[in-house]
């Protein structure tokens, strides 16, 4: 997660989201953080967009192979909390608004996440995450609209 060179994050952060089941399962819970964290910037000099918007991506991907039933409650909320974290992602660099890719991913991602979470079969899970009640979606609204 700290390496300098962002070609080596990026890469690692794309092979994440491709991840057997297996594998996730044998480095699960580190994956979900480290992927979390790596969704979010960081304020430093070789903080990449890029590298964020494949982080977001991979995240969803690797909650779907795990399965939503198979991650902590903790790590679910994490997830929930890391896609509206790139709502606000609003970097510039010289190639202009690069906080767009990520906040795009972002919406997609949390979309994908939104359907796992209403598809699974535990309605414990439904309840844990509040996805029974209106707030849960009136808050991916107002972030979506504003």
């Amino acid at each position: 997660m700290n390496d300098a060179n962002i070609a080596v994050t990026r890469g690692y952060n794309m092979a994440f989201g491709v991840f057997t089941k297996k594998l996730l399962l044998y480095f699960s819970p580190d994956i979900i953080d480290v992927l979390a964290q790596n969704c979010v910037a960081k304020k430093r000099e070789s903080d990449d967009a890029e590298t964020r918007k494949q982080a977001v991506r991979s995240l969803v991907k690797a909650v779907a192979t795990l399965g939503i039933e198979n991650i902590s409650a903790a790590q679910r909320m994490l997830v929930l909390e890391t896609l509206y974290k790139g709502f606000d992602d609003y970097a510039v660099d010289r190639r202009g608004d690069v906080g767009s890719w990520v906040r795009s991913e972002s919406m997609i991602a949390l979309s994908k996440y939104f359907e796992l979470i209403m598809t699974c079969k535990d309605e414990n899970l439904k309840k844990e995450m509040g996805a029974d009640t209106p707030e849960f979606f009136e808050r991916f609204i107002s972030q979506h609209l504003q």
